[in-house]
């Protein structure tokens, strides 16, 4: 079944598998992160972080979130400081600051269950040895 596959799924899956957590839950956040990528890059950029945010938080405008707490955000989610966030980066994110991020009615919508905290440990473990 392996081979009947996409190229994409196998990668998925071989993720899922390095960061300890079932496809299911890795995919759910996938979707999360596929749908703040809005321009398909493979990358939430700076402008798309910003409304992602927005959107979760339920701010209106830029006095809801001046930038320097869009800054601190951002800081979080682009680890490498390479300027857009990959998969990886936004998985560990996820697992280590989303409930913070989101409001308790928002939680199911953004499937906040889909990842155990064993992510950060073994998302957070990998990158170390990979910088």
């Amino acid at each position: 079944w392996i081979e009947e596959m996409d190229a994409d799924e196998q990668e998925h899956r071989r993720m899922a598998d390095e960061m300890g957590v079932s496809f299911l839950k890795f995919d759910q956040v996938r979707q999360v992160f596929e749908s703040f990528d809005t321009d398909c890059s493979g990358q939430i950029c700076r402008e798309e972080a910003q409304a992602m945010l927005w959107q979760m938080m339920g701010v209106r405008d830029k006095y809801d979130m001046p930038e320097s707490r869009f800054q601190r955000h951002w800081s979080t989610l682009d680890q490498d400081r390479s300027g857009a966030v990959t998969l990886t980066e936004f998985m560990t994110w996820w697992a280590k600051y989303a409930t913070e991020v989101l409001p308790p009615h928002m939680h199911s919508k953004y499937c906040l269950a889909a990842v155990d905290e064993y992510v950060v440990d073994s998302v957070s473990r990998r990158h170390a040895y990979s910088s």
